[in-house]
């Protein structure tokens, strides 16, 4: 008898032979491989540089404050139990080491949770060595060493010129590089820790207020939800004494499910009313658990589990690689978008390289549909890595569940930007590897490695298509994934808490701290108009009025307007005696701040210069003709008209003219009530606001808040707390979550803590 075979296997029991003892698995051949590096990629090749020998010392730029960080997972982002490190330095390196890192491990992703597992003091030898007393689980293992204090400030330092990982090998463990399964990320761990959550797939009872399902405290309870079909209902009880709850859901492999409280309310019959929703703090513990927390009364409430919405980006690859699977990948996206549920799901769709196919989302699956059959398949890009970022800051400020449908053989250039992305948005990735035969240079080991790692980014899924046939049951199985019944766990638990002190907000348009949240909003576009007349030549304390102006302005470009602001300055008086001729002194364009502060600290009043206000006004509308977006003129002036101007009417025809901006005045050193009352009007009519000035104090204040982007913070009630401004004091609020509404859509969910202070960067 004769066999013929083109790939062949040989299994034996881990007992029965010795090869694996002291393998270092972080050998790229043997799967080990770097996730992401941090801030700077230190050369070609960097994602296999410090996990192989090499004769060459790698070095990286090394600036006190500056974090160096990298990431490195095993075979299949396997889960290794793991016992030593050794870190190895070449014997040609000379020069700056590292003094000692830090070591963290996390079982969930690549971005964490992180456990910190030691600090590793490493020595100037060729080789340190790092034993664990005990060993640990990990399926990401990050870096974080540290230079000595009194290096320079600016250097260099040598990077490992090998990291190696041992599991392990007492003879009962398992290694990760034995047979688990083609492609599997399962291993030694999932043999002895299968999570589980429910045995029963039936449809719960508890799926209206009316039939509520009692839940103990402390009890773990399984159940299951879906989007558009049924949510689950509980009835707790807070005992007295208590006054805070605490709802942890969990699942495997991601949480699909979200937990609103209600009070429990009766009407004058002892029956049950209207419900009012309490809000929860949630807190994102990792892709497996969330937790939702309130202080409340003691007394009966109700839990209701929901499944979000979806937003669903498909994106592909136009390589010429791809070209045999693209009929199928459309018809693949086809199939989903036919069933989407209006309200319910909301889908865009991006082929690498080109636009998004449609401006908004979109829920109904005709226009979804046709939008796609009138795609014509243009584009030749492999870039998956820019793909993923613009798919994942499309989903930025979605509410509800954030997944990403990726098709690419992963053929692509690197993005630096990626990871942090990937950390700041957590979009659920579901990858379908295609085969990276037909491209130049095919690497099928690191391509699956880094469609795996995008995956694990958000416990997301991995599917490999080597085939036309594979391609579509890859794509029905994730499209089940997508809209299978979202199984969880839920425990409760009561305590007693002091009652937690507020926090803060600010929000600033400008900072250079590092802790400040960045939202990136429209570039505003500010004109300033400036009185330089003669009457600017008085005297205001020390200084003259056009002096302290000067002083204001100076503060206001270099301290106020976000980056990507546009800004422009007229100017009238500062040119002839005499004369009512205004001056664009600063073309309006994106700020420079040096160069803005230069024009303004020239700028000086003219004897017996007049006051054109209204020329000034019609000329401003000329300059802002052709800017689009949010406008603002800030007038500041200390007289009236005295060039036979009419503002009223200037106005007006600003206003007509359709340039859409609003007109604030700030009227500085004025004690003149008949002369205030016109200029409230003018603002007014002018969308804007008037501000009186009488010094220095005053004025700086006044310009502050008129050139602010103003906002509105909600609370998760839908109350609104306030209007506030940009650059203004900071706002306390109590402990919760709340909205923060810039106008135009633009609304950031944000989480206060007690006695810290939450600054946000609005701006680019």
């Amino acid at each position: 008898m004769r066999i013929r075979l083109g790939e062949w296997k040989v299994l034996a029991k881990p007992s029965s032979f010795d090869i694996l003892t002291e393998t270092n698995i972080a050998l790229p051949k043997l799967g080990g491989h770097v996730v992401w590096f941090t801030p700077d990629k230190p050369g070609h090749g960097y994602f296999k540089t410090i996990l192989t020998s090499k004769q060459d010392a790698i070095y990286n730029k090394y600036n006190k404050g500056k974090v160096h960080q990298w990431v490195i997972a095993f075979n299949h982002n396997r889960a290794a139990l793991l016992q030593s490190f050794n870190w190895h330095y070449g014997k040609d390196i000379k020069g700056n080491r590292y003094d000692s890192t830090d070591v963290f491990t996390s079982m969930d992703s690549p971005l964490g949770p992180w456990k910190k597992l030691t600090t590793w003091k490493l020595n100037s030898s060729e080789k340190n060595t790092l034993t664990l007393e005990k060993p640990a689980w990990a399926r990401f293992v990050k870096f974080i060493p540290h230079a000595n204090p009194k290096q320079k400030f600016k250097t260099t330092i040598n990077l490992p010129d090998q990291i190696e990982v041992f599991e392990a090998r007492d003879g009962q463990a398992l290694s990760i590089l034995g047979e688990w399964g083609q492609d599997s990320s399962n291993g030694p761990y999932e043999l002895f820790n299968n999570p589980q959550i429910s045995e029963n797939k039936d449809l719960p009872a508890h799926i209206t207020k009316e039939r509520a399902k009692l839940l103990d405290i402390g009890k773990t309870i399984p159940s299951q939800v879906r989007l558009g079909d049924y949510t689950n209902w509980y009835k707790v009880t807070i005992p007295e004494g208590k006054n805070t709850i605490s709802a942890t859901l969990s699942s495997f492999p991601t949480i699909g499910a979200e937990a609103k409280l209600f009070k429990v309310e009766t009407n004058d019959n002892n029956e049950n009313g209207e419900n009012k929703e309490i809000p929860f703090v949630f807190k994102k513990v990792s892709p497996q658990s969330s937790n939702y927390e309130a202080i409340v009364e003691s007394g009966e409430y109700y839990i209701q589990i929901v499944e979000p919405p979806r937003s669903v980006v498909f994106v592909w690859d136009t390589s010429a690689s791809t070209v045999p699977v693209r009929p199928i990948i459309q018809q693949a996206v086809l199939s989903y978008i036919k069933d989407v549920k209006p309200g319910l799901d909301e889908a865009q769709m991006l082929p690498f390289g080109g636009s998004f196919l449609s401006k908004n989302w979109l829920d109904q699956p005709y226009m979804l549909q046709s939008i796609l059959n009138d795609y014509n398949g243009a584009g030749n890009s492999s870039d998956a890595e820019s793909a993923l970022i613009q798919s994942a800051e499309k989903l930025r400020d979605r509410k509800g569940k954030k997944i990403i449908v990726l098709i690419t053989d992963a053929a692509t250039n690197h993005n630096n930007a990626l990871w942090n992305t990937l950390r700041e948005v957590r979009p659920r990735i579901l990858a379908i590897g295609l085969s990276s035969k037909g491209n130049l240079v095919p690497d099928p080991a690191t391509d699956q490695d880094l469609l795996q790692d995008w995956a694990w980014s958000s416990r997301g899924d991995y599917q490999y298509a080597d085939s036309i046939g594979s391609v579509e049951r890859a794509y029905d199985r994730i499209s089940s994934k997508i809209r299978q019944a979202a199984e969880y766990n839920i425990v409760v638990t009561t305590e007693f808490k002091e009652a937690p002190k507020p926090g803060f907000l600010e929000v600033v348009s400008h900072s250079k701290k590092k802790s400040a949240t960045t939202i990136k909003l429209p570039a505003p576009t500010i004109e300033v108009i400036l009185d330089a007349s003669g009457s600017m030549f008085s005297p205001m304390g020390k200084l003259r009025r056009y002096q302290v102006a000067r002083n204001v302005l100076v503060d206001l470009v270099n301290k106020q307007l976000p980056d990507n602001a546009n800004f422009g300055l007229r100017v009238f008086g500062h040119k002839e005696s005499g004369s009512c001729r205004t001056d664009l002194e600063i073309p309006i364009k994106r700020l420079n701040r040096k160069q803005a502060i230069k024009k303004i600290k020239k700028i000086a009043p003219k004897s017996y210069a007049k006051t054109p206000i209204a020329a000034s006004l019609i000329a401003a509308a000329s300059d802002l003709k052709k800017i689009k977006g949010e406008k603002i003129i800030l007038l500041i002036t200390d007289g009236k008209e005295t060039c036979d101007g009419d503002p009223a009417k200037a106005i007006a025809t600003l206003n007509e003219s359709g340039v859409n901006t609003s007109v604030n005045i700030v009227g500085f050193a004025i004690n003149n009530d008949a002369l205030e009352a016109k200029f409230r009007r003018w603002a007014k009519a002018g969308n804007g606001e008037y501000q009186q000035a009488l010094d220095s104090d005053a004025l700086l204040k006044s310009i502050k808040k008129l050139s602010a982007r103003k906002f509105k913070v909600i609370g998760a009630d839908g109350e609104i707390q306030g209007t506030y401004y940009t650059n203004d004091e900071p706002i306390e609020l109590p402990v919760g979550e709340y909205n923060i509404d810039f106008g135009n859509g633009l609304v950031k969910k944000v989480v206060i803590m007690q006695n810290k202070t939450l600054m946000i960067k609005a701006g680019n």
